[in-house]
């Protein structure tokens, strides 16, 4: 033995080598059960590859850039105090609230569930259905009427669902869409800006209410063309392509992916059976003529006859989101957007931008059709020469036909304009996106008298200043003169934008 530095024994060599020898044995032990789990591991792991494949269960991701779209509408209440009491609880978010509170479970069963959200205040008791992992044949298949205790073992989705069947025997194969889905059925005028709104924004409504952003939007229609003013709306709702599908006949057909839309996106890319995670449902129990445009629900809304002043935060922050998402890829885009850029009457020498709605014959509603409006103005341009003459250089008169317009256009339109003029009709809808505290002048006569008052009130949720008058004439024309251009000029003159609208619009 030879000393250590210290006078302890060292251990011989020979102990030495046995403890490695062991070390090296345990390596080799350990070593080879893992190679023999992982090798025993790969044929499980074909087996469930394979289970995937037959039953085609496809989990989509949320690939989407969420930096594209504004997800979140937001809501200004630093004006809340302008909003008189007996409108705040019908205009403000206090309305999502309400509905939202207002959910009922209908049934359950497994995973399944089934619950109904009915605002039964307003007129029609809207009411929209959250479906939670149901699974559906066809995309467009009505289900509202259906009894819990009736469900087709098809519509479930169970715990561990199974599917009958296998490839080679023609078993129907799923897709799994995880992404919400929001369907809205077919009963709406996609081709009038005004009645589509409706839809616009009780989806809307619902997406605030639910906290759902990037939804896959399955829009039904019941006609063969479908106008491309609808879809840019609907696809500035979603960074996913939406869903159009058209039933006719009881046939149901998807249109082709639009090419100015990364179809890539959407989850949904063939017919047949798909199994939804969560799809709300605004057909058939939801009202296509309800909104808050024009509801009646019993406090301060009376319906399209009633004039309301209500200035409705809730209103302005859908119509923000909306504009904010249509023109995100515009190179002034912040030009359009800021609201600030009103001008003050009478602080400034700034052109005031006059639109004047018309109502000629446009092209093309259907496709290759000229359209030809009723309640025209008789002369068109000789009235709007007169009228251009009579502002004079304070204005600068525009002449837009929005049934020819895009919808991105359109909004782009009204965002830098300060007063809207027409003859009553669905152009004026646009007046929505109007900057606050600016204007919108109408004009009565032909089929459509003064108790008509919806563009009134849209003009109260927006926040603008509004005037009327009427001009003689029948359902096709209206009638002129120098007398009726002086009202006009009067009207448009009378438009203060340093003063908020109050009870005298």
């Amino acid at each position: 033995m030879l000393p250590h530095a210290h006078g302890q024994e060292l251990p011989s060599r020979k102990g030495s080598l046995r403890k490695k020898e062991w070390t090296a044995l345990l390596f080799i032990i350990i070593t080879c059960s893992i190679l023999s789990l992982i090798k025993l591991s790969e044929p499980l792991a074909r087996i469930r590859i394979s289970i995937q494949e037959r039953t085609r269960i496809i989990e989509e991701k949320n690939h989407y850039d969420t930096t594209e779209l504004v997800n979140l509408i937001e809501f200004d209440n630093t004006d809340h105090h302008n909003i008189s009491s007996s409108c705040a609880r019908d205009v403000t978010p206090a309305i999502l609230d309400e509905w939202r509170d207002a959910k009922q479970e209908v049934c359950s069963f497994g995973t399944f569930t089934k619950e109904a959200y009915p605002l039964k205040r307003w007129e029609y008791s809207p009411t929209f259905m959250v479906y939670e992992n149901i699974t559906l044949d066809d995309l467009s298949q009505d289900i509202s009427s259906l009894n819990c205790s009736l469900w087709n073992k098809k519509l479930m989705t169970p715990d561990h669902g199974t599917m009958d069947g296998d490839s080679e025997s023609g078993a129907t194969f799923l897709s799994q869409i995880t992404q919400p889905i929001i369907r809205l059925g077919p009963n709406r005028d996609p081709d009038n800006s005004y009645e589509r709104f409706h839809a616009y924004l009780n989806v809307a409504m619902v997406m605030a209410i639910l906290n759902i952003t990037n939804p896959q939007l399955i829009i039904i229609y019941q006609k063969a063309s479908i106008p491309m003013g609808d879809k840019e709306m609907w696809e500035s709702f979603s960074n996913l392509q939406p869903i159009y599908l058209t039933k006719m006949n009881g046939t149901v057909v998807m249109e082709e992916e639009s090419n100015h839309h990364d179809s890539s996106l959407s989850p949904i890319r063939s017919v047949g059976s798909k199994r939804l995670s969560r799809m709300v449902d605004l057909m058939p129990t939801f009202s296509p003529w309800t909104s808050l445009l024009v509801t009646k629900s019993g406090g301060a809304l009376k319906g399209r006859g009633t004039v309301h002043h209500c200035k409705s935060n809730l209103f302005q922050g859908i119509t923000k989101w909306m504009r904010s998402n249509l023109l995100r890829g515009s190179d002034d885009f912040g030009t359009y957007n800021d609201e600030s850029n009103i001008i003050g009457s009478g602080k400034d020498n700034k052109t005031i931008q006059v639109v004047w709605s018309s109502r000629a014959p446009y092209c093309c509603r259907p496709p290759g059709v000229m359209y030809t409006p009723k309640r025209s103005i008789d002369k068109e341009d000789e009235f709007l020469k007169q009228l251009d003459k009579k502002l004079g250089d304070r204005y600068n008169l525009t002449r837009v036909d929005f049934g020819s317009e895009t919808t991105i256009d359109s909004v782009k339109i009204a965002s830098r304009s300060q007063i809207f003029v027409g003859v009553h009709g669905a152009g004026l809808m646009w007046s929505a996106f109007l900057p606050k505290h600016s204007g919108l002048v109408e004009i009565f006569g032909g089929d459509r008298s003064s108790v008509n008052r919806h563009y009134h009130n849209i003009a109260s949720l927006a926040d603008i200043h509004y005037r009327f008058l009427s001009l003689r004439g029948n359902a096709l024309s209206l009638k002129w003169d120098e007398r009726s251009v002086d009202q006009i000029v009067k009207k448009i003159e009378s438009i203060r934008f340093d003063e908020e609208p109050g009870e005298q619009d």
